[in-house]
Formats: structure tokens, sequence, C-alpha cells
């Protein structure tokens, strides 16, 4: 049974009322930590978490990993751990650790970003030819994407180790994205009403 059919079964067998599920998922749009939705809709913590992990994982998957033209890639510390991210024209995109992406680049130009003192990217483009990318340069980026991460994992106090890739990817996809699309692509994926 994938995700998507374990959370269909989740959210539709439930003794909650379609309502709170539609204001959970609301509140989860907004970005409201746990304890606020649960204030709010008037049920337990655990049971927004649960809500949560649900829609979590029911979040498209935005991510890098086929050869794309020309790219800006860049990275965050969070506890020690660098997570690296794409940006492609005006959208940013995850670099998942194992991906043939993050393969290719890694020892090349990644853990060398990593330990750069005055750069944050790299400028890269892909030579079809040799089928490698080529860097076109460091540069320091004060990206807004960096400082939107940062204040919304603030807000957590406190994440698993095991969870900050997915909270990262999380926040990239909020990051692309209004609250508005969030809610329709959570709707169409989960079967909620509007």
């Amino acid at each position: 049974m994938s995700i998507i059919e374990i959370s269909e079964y989740q959210i539709h067998n439930n003794k909650i009322s379609s309502h709170k599920i539609n204001a959970i998922c609301l509140c989860f749009c907004m970005d409201l930590t746990a304890s606020q939705t649960a204030k709010y809709v008037g049920l337990s913590r655990q049971t927004i978490n649960h809500y949560y992990k649900i829609m979590r994982a029911a979040l498209p998957q935005e991510m890098v990993d086929k050869p794309i033209k020309s790219l800006s890639v860049g990275y965050m510390i969070i506890q020690n751990q660098a997570y690296f991210y794409a940006k492609q024209e005006e959208n940013y995109f995850y670099i998942e650790m194992n991906s043939s992406l993050f393969n290719d680049l890694y020892e090349t130009y990644l853990f060398p970003l990593t330990h750069h003192t005055k750069a944050n990217c790299i400028r890269l483009i892909y030579n079809a030819y040799t089928q490698k990318y080529i860097s076109l340069g460091y540069f320091r980026h004060d990206l807004a994407l960096n400082d939107f991460i940062s204040t919304r994992l603030k807000k957590f106090r406190g994440l698993k180790k095991e969870s900050h890739a997915l909270h990262f990817k999380e926040s990239i996809l909020r990051f692309n994205h209004t609250q508005k699309e969030l809610q329709k692509m959570l709707s169409l994926k989960l079967g909620l009403q509007n």
C-alpha cells in the first residue's frame, strides 16, 4: 500500500468530521504549529501531528535529478548537516542526497562549496557533449530562501535530526507556492472538499 493509499484510508476512515479535517488542512497550509492548530481546532496535539504527517507525505516532491541546462546551487547547514538546493529560473528545488545529480556534483562542486569561505552558491551549466556540469564560478548571494527556512524551522523549537530533510523539502515547497496553491494541491491529493 503506497503512502497516498494509506493517507486516503486514514483521512476518510476516521471519527473526526470533514469540517475539522478541512480546518486542519487550512492550518497546515497557513504553516501553524501543531500546538496552535490543536487550540484552534479543539483536538489534541498528537492527533494534529498525525494529520500533519499525512499531509506532509501527500505534498508533491519537487526535486531535481535530471540534468538541467543551467542552474545555481546553494546550501544551508542545519545542525551540522548540509542540505542542498538548486535554483532554476525562479523556482527552488531540493537536491536529494542519494540522487544521481547529488552524486555527480558532490565531490567536484558541492563539497568544496560548503568549505568556501566567501561564497554560498555556485553557478553551473550542463555540457550535453561531455554530459557533465561545468562551473561558471562561485558567488555570494543573500538568498531570501535561507532566511525563510531559518525563520520557519525556529518556530518548531527543536526538531529530530531525522526530520530535518523532510522539513527542508517542505520549506522549499512553501517558498515556491502560495498558501492557496498548497491548499489546492493537498485537497486534490487527499480528496478533501474546499
